[in-house]
């Protein structure tokens, strides 16, 4: 990594800059903008139809027919494999919330993360309460993971979410993009069988959700079938959160009306 991408990451950029352009000259000024980010309009706004408080993003409004399943807390060395697996054979891309130490351990494993089409985002370096760690501990919990990240993939984390739900103003400041949330908490950290974490993300959703579980949990994994299969059987299909912030509908019929009223 260059000296100029590594200051991207430290300082909490989402996107890596290159030392210069293709037959760009030192000194050269730059001029093309960087797109805006999903769910942003190009000043730097969030989209209306995002439901979002402080930055902090819960649900997609426009996002007819689409869920996005997010997992925190991983990499774990046998679950996570045995989650991609699946999520392969279903054909669905999720979003991984990944702690970076653990990525780092794992590489492999980020590695097939991003082969698989998922979203990977920024969950801190190794998990504390960013509430209670001062504001450079706060940036360097996010920048580790990043760099982590930026090394195994080629690319650093778009979006971030918070350990513990714990958040504040100080903290919200500090973060220059994205912060996930969820409209569904499965709880599945504390669920007793695979049917209740599959009951809880089934009956509760409605376009454009966040679901939360954690790909730690082997009751978790065991449940991700039922809950693709009931959630498809209610007519949602399946989006990482990125794609979900860009409020394009899933369903066909609305997919199709619009297209008509363009």
């Amino acid at each position: 990594m260059t000296a100029i991408a590594l200051l991207a990451v430290v300082a909490g950029c989402t996107t890596i800059v290159p030392d210069a352009a293709p037959g760009a000259r030192h000194g050269d000024p730059v001029t093309a903008a960087p797109p805006p980010r999903p769910g942003y309009t190009a000043d730097g706004a969030l989209q209306p139809w995002i439901e979002a408080g402080h930055g902090e993003i819960r649900r997609v409004n426009g996002a007819e027919g689409c869920v996005a399943l997010t997992f925190d807390d991983g990499p774990h060395p046998t679950l996570t494999p045995r989650l991609l697996a699946l999520l392969a054979e279903e054909d669905v891309r999720a979003t991984f919330f990944v702690v970076g130490s653990r990525a780092q351990q794992w590489p492999d494993i980020i590695r097939a993360m991003n082969a698989g089409g998922h979203e990977i985002g920024n969950h801190s370096w190794n998990h504390p309460d960013l509430t209670q760690l001062g504001n450079d501990q706060v940036t360097e919990q996010l920048a580790r993971t990043d760099a982590a990240i930026f090394s195994i993939t080629g690319a650093a984390p778009d979006i971030v979410r918070l350990p513990y739900d714990a958040s504040s103003p100080r903290v919200l400041s500090l973060i220059s993009r994205p912060v996930i949330w969820w409209d569904i908490d499965t709880l599945d950290w504390k669920a007793t069988s695979v049917g209740e974490v599959v009951d809880s993300a089934v009956r509760r959703a409605r376009s454009g959700s966040i679901v939360l579980m954690h790909d730690i949990h082997a009751t978790t994994v065991s449940a991700v079938r039922g809950i693709i299969e009931g959630l498809r059987a209610r007519g949602f299909d399946f989006v990482t959160v990125s794609e979900l912030m860009t409020g394009r509908p899933c369903r066909a019929e609305t997919v199709i009306a619009t297209a008509r009223q363009g």
